[in-house]
Order: structure tokens, then sequence, then C-alpha cells
């Protein structure tokens, strides 16, 4: 009987012994082998496993559940989309405003004198004149290089374009445009223009002798009243009578020329920017 006694008790033995390596087994996989074993030891079961979050707890026989809230850090944190996207950006007031780009005008007096030049240069390469000498067309408020009375050239703005007839509008017909064609007839400068008269710019009635010329008594062609003795030059066709202005020269000293005078060229080709001028 007392054999079988202490089998028993040892096979309870055992079976405890393998309970506690069991549980200590289990708990030292998550970290909390040693202390579970001494909490057990201690008779402190119910704090080791309230400090794990949760477990059986046998208060005088009793057995209750505690389960506690997890930790906020325990648990796998994933950023949300929305922090990966970048916010849209929205155009304010600032990001309209662009910086000035300057004056346009050097823009526009370039393009003006593409239009003087141009339409007459294809027909110079065919009859072998320059078309700094055809007949040209000007613009108001076009810059131009003019050579003054004391044989300088100077840098000059057109102030005012008149034709022919609104000078002499008895003397010389009025020419619809359609019947002269977009510009003015191609030929070459007279050799004479060069001679004109200064015409100043209030001398209003000074500006029909840039478009007569003297003749002789009886001349079928002569003008009757207080233009007797002169006749409509021959080369008036397409003329246009330019009212010019020395820049930076007052106005007394703006001047008529007929804009086929060799007095007249395009804007730097006779004058230089300052910056390039030798000193």
């Amino acid at each position: 009987g007392d054999a079988t006694s202490s089998a028993a008790a040892s096979r309870r033995n055992g079976i405890g012994r393998g309970s506690i390596e069991a549980d200590t087994l289990s708990g030292s996989s998550d970290g909390s082998g040693g202390g579970a074993l001494l909490a057990a030891l201690l008779g402190l079961g119910s704090l080791s496993d309230e400090a794990r979050g949760g477990g059986t707890t046998n208060n005088g026989g009793t057995t209750t559940n505690t389960t506690t809230a997890a930790s906020p850090l325990s648990s796998s944190w994933r950023p949300s989309r929305r922090s990966h996207r970048r916010p849209h950006y929205r155009l304010s007031a600032t990001d309209l405003q662009v910086p000035d780009p300057g004056s346009m005008e050097p823009v526009r007096q370039g393009l003006m004198t593409l239009h003087t030049l141009l339409p007459h240069s294809q027909l110079c390469s065919e009859d072998g004149v320059s078309p700094l000498e055809a007949n040209r067309e000007w613009f108001r408020g076009q810059w131009i290089d003019v050579r003054d009375t004391v044989n300088q050239w100077l840098e000059a703005t057109v102030v005012e374009v008149l034709q022919p007839e609104d000078v002499l509008p008895d003397v010389i017909p009025r020419t619809s445009s359609s019947a002269l064609g977009l510009y003015p007839p191609h030929r070459r400068r007279s050799p004479n223009v060069d001679n004109d008269p200064a015409i100043s710019g209030n001398d209003l009635e000074g500006r029909r002798r840039l478009l007569l010329e003297p003749c002789e008594p009886g001349d079928p062609q002569e003008l009757s009243g207080d233009l007797i003795g002169f006749r409509p030059r021959s080369n008036n066709q397409g003329v246009q009578l330019l009212l010019v202005h020395y820049n930076g020269w007052p106005p007394r000293w703006d001047e008529w020329i007929r804009s086929d005078s060799e007095r007249i060229r395009p804007f730097r080709t006779r004058t230089r920017h300052p910056n390039m001028s030798s000193t």
C-alpha cells in the first residue's frame, strides 16, 4: 500500500513539475518566463497577469477574468494614405504678378522698319537697285535717321505723314490706294531731290515747294494764281511728306521732308547707338 501511494504522489509531483516547466517555457517564448516563474513561487500570479494586460486571477477560490485595454503603442501603426498626398497648391495674387518685360517700343520700331524695306527688296534685287534707294513708305511715329542742314546724321521721329493731294488738292487729283497699289510705285530717287529747301515745321505754305518745280512761261503744266511759274513734279506719285522731329532737339528745328529724299534713311543705318559710338 505504501508503495502504491508513494508512486501516485511521485506521479502527481511529476505532473506538477511538468506543468510548471511548460508554463515557464511558454512564458519564456513571449519574454516573460522568468517573471511568471517568480510570481508563481511568491503567489503573485494576479499581479503578473494584470501586468500582462489580462488573465485569470484566483482570490478566495473565485476565478475572475481580468482584461485591460491594449496600449495604443502596442498596436501596429499604419500611416494614412492621405498623409502621403501633396496638398493642392492654390495660386495667390503674388503668383500672378510677372516682372515687367520693359518697353516694347523697340520691337514695334523694328517691325515698322521691316515693313518699310521688305516690300521693295524683291523688286530692287531684280532691277539691281539697293532697297535704300527705292521709293519707300514711312509710318507715323517711326524712328528714322535724317541728315540735317549741316550734313550731320541724327535720330528723328516721324510726327506727321501727308500725301501730295492733301497739300495741293486743286492741283494734284486724289488717287485711291487701289489705283496706286498697297505700296508706292518702285522707282529710283531723282538725284535733284537732295537739293530741296529746308521747310520748317510751322511753314504750312512752304510744303507746296516740295511738290512743285520751276517751269518756263507758257508751259502747259504751269499753274495759275499765286503758283504761277511752277508746275507739279513728275515724281510726286506715291511720295509722302514727312514732318520729322529731331530727337533731343527743340520743336523749332522740326521740318518737312519728302519721303524719297536722300536725307532720310531707315533707323540705325546712319547713326550709332551711344554705347557703340567711339569716343
